[in-house]
């Protein structure tokens, strides 16, 4: 996983929220064109990104409440 990803940024907050908002959109057209792949995917995901993604999925969820099929996607699968 890259340094620069949104889950280990600091202290650029604006960027950070844009690569977010851009993560549900792409896992949104994702779910909804390949709902499996995007849990797939997270299933065969390193333990180290699951574990950096499982603090921000928190708070994303409420977010994707608009996308039925991302409430459906186990994001803290074996996290």
């Amino acid at each position: 996983m890259s340094g620069n990803s949104s889950t280990q940024r600091r202290g650029f907050a604006e960027k950070a929220e844009k690569d977010r908002r851009q993560t549900l959109v792409l896992a949104a057209v994702l779910a909804e064109t390949e709902p499996d792949l995007l849990e797939r995917a997270l299933k065969v995901a390193p333990q180290r990104m699951r574990a950096a993604m499982a603090p921000v999925a928190g708070r994303l969820i409420p977010v994707a409440a608009a996308h039925a099929g991302l409430q459906e996607v186990p994001w803290r699968a074996g996290a």
